[in-house]
């Protein structure tokens, strides 16, 4: 069984604020969720991935 973090959680995680988890849904950035009815739930690999692919070396990478 794959481990779904709530939104609390994953802001927590990533050392964000809910509201920019909210706002980067709505633009279609952010770590890839999942959605049951009104519950917003995030994957721990999703969560990792995020992170993994956001990694720079330089400021010129950005």
């Amino acid at each position: 069984m794959k481990i779904l973090l709530n939104e609390t959680e994953t802001a927590e995680q990533l050392s964000l604020k809910k509201n920019t988890l909210r706002k980067w849904r709505c633009l279609g950035k952010g770590p890839s969720f999942v959605k049951f009815g009104s519950a917003v739930r995030y994957e721990q690999a999703a969560i990792i991935a995020f992170i993994n692919d956001n990694i720079k070396h330089s400021t010129s990478e950005v």
